[in-house]
């Protein structure tokens, strides 16, 4: 389990992991060559159930904890996956199911706030959570006779990953790479995992602390020599996108450049049209790569994304600053900045996959249907950013009674020329008739509200402070400097959300704890990022 030589902070403070006063131990240059006939040669067992490890047994044991219990761990320092997988891997996940104690206890404070949580896993941080997590998966795919402590626990190791690797006939391959503590304990363990289940042959090779699990014994084999000769380790594509996601969590995920490409070649049997919806205009040939992480980081649950910038995304701030203009009391908001061009950019998108037209055409046509000049009156009503959010005294019920939309308070704040919006503005409400009043605007200066709500309309106009929140600036550490923002709110007014589970005491138990979720979007350079955020009280 966790090295006694590391650092572990003490709770509430920013789990990253640290590493021990003695070198990591790593893999040597080679790991992965294939072992000679007398040690462990690649090994032919039956039973496949998608990819080979013992059908759902070994898969559950793996990867089936990426959801719940992939909450309770954080990666650690040691030899890594990627270390046993080739360079030219097209995309993986993996997992870290030893810890250390200061970070278990870190999850185990967050997540034993909610009810459901506790009863269904009642764990604590001093639990085996690789005897949890493989108990768990055998209660829906048993195997007699088999037991962790007996078969599992005396070659299992705490790392594990699910990969999509490159084949001779181009098309990906699934495999699952295991970490291991004793090679001939693992041949055989594994082979009785792999006796569980049904269907085709299957096969695995184990050599220098990894199992490689594939379909077939020639397809293991095939990666671990490749790994041999280049690892994903040493890649640099998976190195820079990797120290662009920042601080390593307990679960990673990476998709090289080609990733998606090989995905799409792959689909032979889909139509050309299928095909064409799919590619968006050539965004898959496009694709540079991409990695994740999910970590706890002060006391909430964090996922960050990095991938290249996408063409024509605005780097700039103005949707952060507008969303932390909003008002104290917003239950929800979404905000973004709109980039210059970016209508027209669809529209050519939408042409090339519908075919038989032009961008140009299709935007004439909506020009005609709407009385606008496209896209000059998008661009100018939609400005520099626009956010959309909605106050914590919204009333659901009273509003589906009455019907009267000025009792909604909720709306849209746009940072642009207030006097060149409101002239766009009027060309649609002259359309619209009695549904103009959704569109009643305030404007001064480069800030515009419309809200049916004359009160939260005037709110809306003003500096309400929703960025000096504590809630907001947990959720969304990247706020006022953001080109995207997204945040719920959910203690808002007298607790919006607990109201609407109340009458279901289960429900109420398990949302009680929530805070706030936040997801903010920048630009850095070539590098888009993102960051989604789960806080709790």
């Amino acid at each position: 389990m966790s090295d006694d030589n590391s650092t572990t902070p003490a709770p509430g403070e920013p789990q990253h992991p640290v590493p021990p006063a003695a070198a990591p131990e790593y893999l040597q240059q080679g790991a992965g060559t294939p072992l000679p006939p007398e040690s462990h040669a690649p090994a032919r067992l039956g039973g496949r159930k998608g990819v080979l490890i013992g059908g759902a047994v070994v898969g559950g044991l793996a990867l089936a904890g990426a959801g719940a219990w992939a909450a309770v761990t954080l990666a650690g320092g040691g030899p890594q996956p990627t270390e046993s997988l080739p360079a030219d891997t097209l995309a993986f996940m993996s997992i870290d199911l030893d810890p250390s104690a200061g970070q278990k206890i870190e999850a185990m404070k967050m997540l034993n706030k909610f009810p459901s949580f506790d009863e269904e896993f009642g764990i604590d941080p001093s639990d085996d959570l690789r005897k949890v997590l493989f108990d768990k998966a055998l209660e829906s795919e048993p195997c007699d006779g088999l037991t962790f402590d007996d078969d599992i626990e005396p070659w299992i190791g705490d790392r594990a990953a699910i990969a999509a690797v490159s084949t001779s006939d181009g098309k990906p391959a699934p495999v699952v790479v295991l970490q291991v503590s004793d090679d001939a304990k693992a041949e055989d363990g594994l082979g009785a995992l792999m006796a569980c289940g049904e269907g085709d042959n299957g096969g695995f090779v184990i050599q220098d602390g990894w199992a490689v699990v594939a379909e077939d014994e020639e397809t293991a084999k095939a990666v671990a020599d490749d790994a041999a000769e280049s690892s994903l380790e040493a890649d640099d594509d998976y190195q820079r996108w990797m120290d662009e996601v920042g601080d390593a969590g307990f679960v990673s995920m990476y998709a090289a450049p080609d990733s998606l490409q090989s995905l799409y070649d792959s689909m032979g049997e889909l139509s050309a049209d299928e095909l064409s919806a799919m590619d968006l205009g050539g965004s898959i040939s496009d694709f540079k790569g991409m990695a994740g992480t999910v970590r706890f980081n002060d006391g909430a649950l964090e996922m960050a994304v990095a991938t290249a910038t996408a063409a024509g995304l605005d780097e700039g701030t103005a949707a952060g600053e507008l969303a932390a203009s909003l008002p104290e009391d917003t239950a929800g908001a979404i905000s973004f900045s709109v980039p210059e061009g970016w209508l027209e950019q669809a529209a050519d998108r939408i042409a090339e996959i519908d075919g038989g037209t032009t961008g140009a055409e299709l935007l004439d046509q909506l020009s005609q249907e709407t009385g606008l000049d496209l896209p000059a009156d998008f661009e100018t009503v939609t400005g520099e950013a626009i956010s959309l959010s909605v106050s914590a005294d919204i009333d659901v019920d009273a509003l589906s009674n009455s019907g009267d939309m000025s009792e909604l308070p909720a709306g849209l704040k746009i940072k642009g020329d207030a006097e060149a919006i409101q002239e766009v503005l009027d060309k649609l409400t002259a359309q619209m008739g009695p549904d103009a009043e959704l569109f009643t605007v305030e404007g001064d200066g480069d800030m515009v509200a419309l809200s049916p709500n004359d009160d939260y309309r005037s709110a809306l106009l003003g500096d309400g402070g929703l960025g000096d929140s504590a809630s907001f600036s947990g959720a969304v550490p990247e706020g006022s400097d953001s080109s995207m923002v997204v945040f719920v709110n959910f203690d808002a007014g007298d607790g919006w959300l607990d109201k609407l589970v109340e009458d279901d005491p289960e429900m109420a138990d398990n949302v009680e704890p929530l805070d706030s979720l936040g997801m903010s979007g920048w630009v850095d350079g070539d590098t888009a990022h993102v960051v989604f955020k789960l806080t709790t009280d």
